[in-house]
This record gives structure tokens, sequence and C-alpha cells, in this order.
């Protein structure tokens, strides 16, 4: 449902996130789609948080943003790879999980939090070893 919702309105929400008041301007609802972001944030925690409690439902929520932003300079692009990184650590989660017999879900917030930190070593141009590599190059 959530996806569908963003697939429908992703240019709408993605207009308003930039610039509200030419939003407001050209006509859209700007309160309503507001309204509308907010619930579809209130479904995925509600829907997540009886699966794996309420940090690691933010952690799952922010990490893989937080990876796709590292990587993407489009909103399109960062949606897309937000979501390679949530599905890739909800499988490599489970996966540890059902191997060593740990918890899922802090198996799958680890995954995702490692996969972070791996991209903030390796992502070009800004991880650390770009820079790293910039600095002696000076």
């Amino acid at each position: 449902m959530v996806l569908g919702v963003l697939g429908l309105l992703g240019k709408e929400f993605t207009f308003g996130a930039f610039d509200r008041d030419a939003t407001i301007a050209v006509g859209y609802p700007a309160g309503r789609l507001d309204l509308v972001l907010l619930l579809l944030i209130e479904l995925t925690i509600v829907t997540s948080v009886p699966a794996v409690g309420t940090i690691l439902s933010v952690a799952l929520i922010v990490a893989p943003a937080a990876t796709a932003r590292l990587w993407c300079d489009s909103v399109g692009a960062m949606t897309a790879v937000a979501m390679g990184v949530g599905v890739a650590s909800g499988v490599i989660g489970l996966a540890v999980s059902e191997q060593w017999r740990v918890a899922a879900g802090g198996a799958i917030v680890l995954t995702a939090a490692g996969i972070f930190a791996l991209s903030m070593v390796v992502v070009p141009g800004m991880g650390l070893l770009a820079r790293r590599a910039a600095g002696a190059s000076n």
C-alpha cells in the first residue's frame, strides 16, 4: 500500500519537500500531501514495531535512507537504493539469524548498520578512503 501511494504521489512529495511555497503556488494541496506522507510513515512504523520493536524500527527506516544518500544525488535513485539496502539487510540479517541462532531484528539492523559503515568507507568522492587518498596527494 505504501509503495502504491509513493508511486502515485512521489513527484508531489518530492516537490513539496524541496519548495513548499512553490507547491502551494502550483496548486497542490500541500497540507493534505503532508498529512498523507505522515500517515504513510506512521503506517510503516506501526506495522514494523510488532516485528522488531521501536528502536529497531527507527533504525530500519534511517539506515537504508542514510546509506542511499551517500551513494545518490537524485531522489528517485535514493529511493531505489534505500529499498535495495533494506531488502538486502532483511535477507542477509535473517540468514545470519538462522545460521547463528540470534535475534532476527538485531541481525537485520546490524546488517543495515554494517552496510552503512562500509559505505562510509568506500563511497567514491566522500568516503574515508577517498578523503585519505585526496589528502595524501596534496
